[in-house]
């Protein structure tokens, strides 16, 4: 695909040729949007927009100014909107977008509030009339169980990075799949490689202090996946489980030593490590003296159970790029980047996560660049399971090269998603499900200094702009409104004709099947 113009802020617009392609003809029948309840409605902490839940996650002491960029204490509340305790006016957004299913997180904290207790009857409760509301509107429900989010107990226990705590977690998935028959479509986790890498970088309240520590708290969430996929396939055959994992790939800008060498061990731990976990059923991360981690499963019982998956959920933003090393004097585009430039003499060096010359950057570090999906795709389909594109996203704001700060680009982020079009055309009948990442967003501040509602976006707070709306809400943080941006109109009309697609074929359906070929 060739490139053929370039908006003010760096965004790429695909071939001409490819514009008669359009999104709805090569979506499945599930469309949709994913969330976390966490990030959405900040259930679990003490800035949780639906009141009444018992239970602290261990993001509840991380959610300060210090941890949460360009954030004031008083933001906290304004982040998050009561989704569960006034589900209909969210629903009739999703409805109105033309969705067709919606993907978003089990709370561990709330629904289990202490270790070893009882679950907790209220929160079940407010899931399961969501989910019920969800299905009598015709949107599929997709659940993931582990949404980069743990009860403060079972942080406290050592969470993950104990093989032992395993079956603590595989207990409660059990349960919620059988407490839930209803749901079809399950992820265990989303992003092992993308979590773990969060947390050794402490960006995350998960501290991890060694990359050998990395890659026991991968194995260990692998091992806990399989044990939840075999037990529940035994019990609940038609319940569909699978895992979701982000194709975060790292590039040198360089090519030197150090920069190969940092790539090397950020993709061990965010993607390869695990995808060929999934692809042979071998485990294997050796990082040198560093680490050296290994466990299998034998050919035999890796067949006998699919692989360990039903579907697998594609997640993608774009690559990474680093630079450790010689800039040439100009100053490389990023939010975490060091530059030390002499324009005039050709020289500087520059240290972080950036974007090659001509592309541009997200806010929260990918690099904006949609036709490296194409190889991430064909990864996917090697491992021979549905697809579900379980995140697809771009960040509204950027910063290229030259450009001293990042920028929003409303038109520029449609353009992206326009670009993803004939990216995934040949992919279409491997893709059963495509969310795209997230409905809605911040919007800055407003005259009076208060944080307008958005989407806590973990640790970059609400730097990033990649929600599709902007949220209206009354003082008990309820949705009362929301205003379309320029993409989540193009991608309304192209869900909206899916949707009235798969109506009038379930109507055809049901006509069909109430014929009497008898009389």
């Amino acid at each position: 695909m060739s490139i053929e113009a370039q908006t003010n802020n760096g965004f790429f617009l695909s071939d001409p040729k490819q514009e008669n392609l359009s999104l709805h003809s090569i979506l499945p029948d599930h469309v949709g949007y994913a969330s976390s309840m966490f990030q959405d409605s900040g259930i679990g902490s003490r800035y949780s927009a639906t009141q009444g839940l018992e239970g602290v996650c261990h993001w509840d002491p991380w959610l300060t100014s210090k941890h949460i960029d360009g954030t004031r204490e008083e933001d906290f509340p304004q982040f998050f909107i009561d989704i569960l305790g006034n589900p209909d006016a969210y629903i009739n957004i999703l409805k109105e977008q033309g969705s067709t299913a919606y993907r978003f997180s089990l709370e561990w904290s709330v629904i289990q509030p202490t270790f070893k207790g009882p679950y907790n009857k209220s929160a079940i409760d407010l899931y399961r009339r969501f989910i019920r509301l969800l299905q009598k509107n015709s949107i599929e429900p997709y659940i993931t169980l582990h949404h980069f989010v743990n009860p403060l107990w079972f942080e406290e226990r050592g969470a993950f990075k104990h093989e032992e705590n395993g079956a603590i977690y595989k207990q409660y998935a059990l349960d919620m799949i059988e407490l839930f028959p209803e749901v079809n479509h399950w992820y265990t986790f989303n992003e092992i490689g993308a979590f773990t890498l969060e947390c050794l970088l402490k960006d995350h309240p998960s501290q991890i202090n060694s990359l050998d520590q990395a890659a026991r708290m991968i194995c260990n969430m692998l091992k806990t996946h399989c044990d939840i996929y075999q037990e529940a396939k035994e019990n609940l055959q038609n319940t569909q489980i699978g895992i979701t994992h982000q194709w975060l790939k790292f590039y040198a800008i360089n090519g030197n030593p150090l920069e190969n060498f940092v790539c090397d061990l950020a993709n061990k731990v965010a993607h390869r490590a695990i995808y060929e976990f999934f692809k042979t059923g071998n485990f294997n991360f050796q990082a040198g003296f560093l680490s050296n981690v290994n466990f299998s499963i034998s050919p035999e019982l890796f067949a006998q159970n699919n692989g360990f998956l039903d579907h697998i959920g594609l997640q993608f933003y774009g690559p990474a790029h680093i630079i450790l090393g010689s800039n040439g004097g100009v100053n490389f585009p990023g939010h975490r980047i060091y530059n030390i430039s002499c324009e005039t003499l050709g020289l500087g060096f520059s240290f972080g996560g950036t974007c090659p010359p001509g592309k541009s950057v997200m806010s929260f570090g990918p690099t904006v660049d949609p036709e490296s999906l194409i190889a991430n795709l064909q990864e996917a389909v090697e491992l021979g399971h549905p697809i579900h594109i379980s995140e697809i996203g771009c960040d509204a704001r950027t910063q290229t090269h030259g450009n001293p700060s990042f920028e929003i680009d409303e038109e520029g982020q449609k353009q992206i998603f326009k670009q993803y079009v004939p990216v995934l055309a040949p992919f279409k009948d491997y893709i059963t499900a495509f969310f795209v990442w997230t409905l809605h967003t911040s919007t800055g501040y407003d005259e009076n200094g208060m944080l307008r509602p958005a989407q806590l976006e973990w640790n970059r707070g609400a730097e990033s702009a990649l929600g599709v709306c902007k949220i209206s809400k009354n003082e008990d943080r309820q949705v009362t409104g929301y205003e379309l941006r320029s993409v989540g109109e193009w991608l309304q009309k192209h869900f909206q004709t899916k949707r009235t697609e798969l109506e009038n074929r379930q109507a055809q359906n049901n006509n069909f099947e109430g014929l009497d070929f008898f009389q």
